[in-house]
């Protein structure tokens, strides 16, 4: 991953340089914000070359994931490689 943005305490983007060649060149930001004072993490996997069942597969797993960092934050437990 090679950084292409960052704004202290609210946004990270990398760019995906090397791996996978599907992931190649796409891109990846977390934006944090606050609402009603909480915080919102806002998270973005872009510039995929097409939407092909990889896309979709991607997609699903980025979910997962993200519903393991909500689960870890207010709960101390994740499941970022659930069973099954």
């Amino acid at each position: 991953m090679r950084l292409v943005n960052l704004v202290p305490n609210r946004k990270v983007e990398w760019e995906c340089i090397e791996g996978d060649e599907r992931w190649v060149g796409t891109k990846f930001t977390f934006d944090l914000e606050e609402k009603d004072g909480q915080p919102v993490l806002r998270f973005s996997h872009y510039d995929w070359a097409g939407d092909d069942d990889f896309y979709a597969l991607c997609n699903t797993t980025w979910a997962s994931y993200m519903q393991s960092l909500k689960d870890l934050c207010e709960t101390g437990t994740g499941t970022p490689y659930p069973l099954g």
